[in-house]
């Protein structure tokens, strides 16, 4: 029996890779960009979402859930999108009881989604992200073959 794909092993996971598929144009290797581009901004993000759970800088902590749960969508983690649903209504509503009872279950999932997607495709997919400056100060991370 042969090797197994990346998208068999992330299916095995949980990923919905037939939805994935969609929002990625049908297209694999565009598929495995935007894995790329999920795991580098993840460690960022969830430093950012713990640090205004604990601040209870409900505001700034939606945004960030509500980013979560669409990134999570684009790549088929249909779970963790809805749990980050959950999270931005309550943030929203400044339902601080709901944050805090789901909040644990989120960042759970979200390392352990993360996790699964650097021992499938190696950290940062085996690819280096290359800053890339545009006018106005923003930066564009480019993922390109070592």
């Amino acid at each position: 029996m042969g090797e197994r794909s990346f998208t068999e092993e992330l299916r095995e996971e949980g990923f919905d890779i037939e939805k994935a598929f969609l929002y990625c144009m049908n297209d694999e290797s565009f598929y495995r960009t935007v894995l790329n581009s999920y795991l580098a901004a993840s460690a960022e993000k969830r430093a950012g979402i713990e640090r205004y759970f604990a601040e209870e800088n409900w505001k700034e902590y939606q945004t960030l859930v509500h980013s979560l749960k669409s990134s999570s969508r684009t790549i088929g983690l249909e779970k963790l999108s809805e749990m980050a649903y959950v999270q931005e209504q309550a943030a929203k509503a400044a339902d601080a009881d709901t944050i805090r009872s789901g909040y644990a279950a989120l960042l759970e999932e979200y390392v352990r989604v993360t996790g699964v997607i650097e021992r499938v495709l190696g950290p940062a997919g085996g690819a280096a992200p290359q800053e890339t400056a545009q006018p106005g100060g923003g930066v564009v991370l480019e993922f390109k073959p070592e």
